[in-house]
């Protein structure tokens, strides 16, 4: 057994009264991570990219129905996170037990432990799943508690040696002695984190590719990987309090944390929360530039008279801003001012996409339509503005009237008809 080759390692000692403090296990994190980079960092970042590669190219918008498009969506990042994710947590864990019984750990020994149980973490999880949607089904609030007081099942599989429902119930008894903390402390350093993860998103262009797209989602894993880590540190934390039986782990990760140069050199909260909220910030910052700015000289442009400037201008915020409907739809006045009718229609039938209630939209698409000759197509935009109370009606009576006009040079009456 698991438990048993670890009680032969440390002594068996009562259980912890005072818990570590949030920097004390902000200070082991780090710890953690400057032994073992790779295994507990690189590859849980770096192990998901193919698949979600992979998964990007699939041309879910082939699908007729929305819904069954984005449920397609969801059960493939499900079934990543169930074979890769718990694959990553598996190398996680074994290469943190193994640190803590002050053993050395190389990336290969952390991958074929991790694979050991694999499978185990994977029947876990699929049992939590289980129960978690039950209560979603009967309740909302039970599956959340349900998900909360499973955060450990994989902990458990792993340091000791339980599976299936043994397992979820070992984490829930953690939970109900002393699991309070977990969430203030993992909420905090959810926090502190974020903005490394959400900063690259706020920076790359929401038009970029699918490769430049999937290459985002490092950070994001990065900092599923930390937090993983953390809540693994208050579970060792929490089973030598509880468990007065329990190999206290969190001791031996502590006695080796103790002077030496990772714990002098760990950065304070205070400066990591200084670092991110300014990271944060300027993300924002330098986001809004990009689309702002472009858009204000777009509106100057068409002021002034210059279509084809202000053309160039909303392209640019266009690029930044795709799912804005007032770029687009600036981005369309002005390629109709500048004659480019195909691109103009294209645009704007973009921002109705994005916003199909603003009348103005529609109005502005039967000018395209009309200048395209397609004088049916227009009058049916009108009608469609009408119906959503646009409020200039003189100026949609002489859009009908110009459309319903005869031609000016009618065809001549073949010879001899009266």
């Amino acid at each position: 057994m698991l438990e048993s080759s670890t009680n032969s390692i440390q002594p068996r000692v009562a259980a912890r009264r005072t818990p570590r403090s949030f920097s004390l296990l902000h200070r082991d994190l780090y710890h953690l991570l400057t032994r073992a980079p790779i295994a507990l960092f690189l590859l849980p970042c770096l192990a998901c990219l193919p698949v979600v590669l992979v998964t990007e190219w699939v041309p879910h918008g082939t699908v007729l129905n929305p819904w069954f498009a984005s449920m397609d969506s969801f059960v493939q990042k499900r079934v990543v996170d169930l074979l890769l994710g718990t694959f990553c947590a598996a190398v996680q864990l074994f290469t943190v037990r193994e640190m803590a019984m002050g053993r050395q750990v190389s990336t290969s020994d952390a991958v074929r432990g991790g694979s050991q149980t694999w499978g185990r973490l994977i029947v876990v999880q699929l049992w939590m799943w289980l129960r978690v949607c039950l209560g979603f089904v009967f309740l909302i609030v039970p599956g959340i508690v349900l998900g909360i007081c499973y955060v450990w099942a994989n902990h458990v599989v792993v340091f000791e040696g339980l599976n299936g429902n043994k397992a979820l119930q070992r984490s829930t008894r953690y939970w109900r002695g002393a699991g309070w903390r977990l969430l203030p402390y993992s909420f905090g350093f959810g926090l502190l984190y974020l903005p490394f993860a959400v900063t690259p998103g706020i920076l790359i262009p929401e038009a970029a590719g699918v490769l430049l797209t999937t290459l985002l989602r490092v950070p994001y894993y990065g900092w599923v990987s930390l937090q993983m880590l953390f809540i693994t540190l208050i579970y060792v934390d929490l089973r030598a309090q509880v468990d007065a039986d329990a190999v206290p782990l969190a001791e031996a990760l502590h006695a080796q944390m103790t002077g030496t140069p990772a714990a002098r050199s760990t950065p304070r909260i205070w400066r990591v929360a200084a670092l991110s909220t300014a990271t944060l910030f300027g993300a924002l910052l330098i986001r809004v530039l990009c689309s702002f700015v472009p858009a204000t000289m777009g509106e100057l442009a068409l002021e002034r008279g210059d279509p084809a400037g202000a053309a160039q201008a909303f392209e640019r915020a266009a690029y930044w801003s795709p799912d804005d409907d007032d770029v687009q739809s600036n981005l369309a006045l002005a390629l109709f001012a500048s004659g480019r009718m195909p691109e103009s229609e294209q645009h704007i039938r973009i921002a109705i996409r994005l916003d199909g209630q603003n009348a103005t939209y529609h109005v502005i698409l039967a000018r395209v339509l009309a200048k395209g000759a397609r004088p049916k197509q227009a009058l049916a935009e009108i009608q469609m503005a009408r119906k959503l109370g646009y409020p200039d009606h003189t100026e949609l009576t002489r859009l009908s009237s110009e459309l319903a006009e005869p031609p000016l040079n009618p065809a001549p009456l073949p010879s001899g008809s009266k």
